[in-house]
């Protein structure tokens, strides 16, 4: 009887026996709720996005800009540099990684559209939660079977103010 403990949260487990046999392995578990403990470790991290969508990086985004893409194209070069040293050669594959997976998921995103039920005003979990719905609905594209998604709704740490605030939490 080895008890073996782990940092991975249980999320992240899952993800690595869901990426196992998917062609984009790097979507398999998605957070529309930044890093957290869910998620955390594992073989792949998981993909942040926000509920109005991809994460772009700043100043590198609009593809038509005279200034951008030149910048753009640098920053691509440095990711596809030789590296010798270990460190700097993960960090530019995580970042290549990243790009190609924002650049390709917004795309797909924005040839989706809207979804046509509407989401409630001022609800960031109903807003997340369209998100998700909108990434399930381009699984097909990217030959996704089966996804985990992250998503939070925070605002129930009350202290002593649980009883008045609680009932209202639970009606979001």
């Amino acid at each position: 009887n080895h008890y073996h403990q782990s940092n991975d949260g249980w999320g992240a487990r899952a993800a690595n026996f869901v990426a196992k046999n998917q062609p984009n392995p790097n979507l398999a578990a998605i957070s529309l709720a930044g890093s957290n403990d869910w998620q955390s470790g594992g073989e792949h991290s998981a993909f942040n996005i926000n509920s109005d969508g991809v994460r772009n990086y700043a100043g590198m985004q609009d593809h038509q800009s005279d200034w951008q893409l030149p910048r753009r194209e640098a920053f691509i070069q440095l990711l596809h540099a030789q590296y010798n040293n270990v460190f700097e050669k993960a960090y530019a594959e995580l970042q290549n990684r990243a790009l190609v997976l924002s650049t390709n998921v917004g795309a797909a995103l924005t040839k989706r559209g809207e979804l046509q039920t509407p989401v409630p005003p001022n609800n960031a979990l109903a807003e997340q939660l369209a998100m998700v719905a909108k990434l399930i609905s381009i699984k097909d594209e990217f030959r996704l079977y089966r996804q985990l998604f992250y998503v939070e709704l925070g605002g129930f740490d009350t202290h002593d103010y649980q009883l008045e605030k609680q009932p209202d939490l639970y009606k979001k």
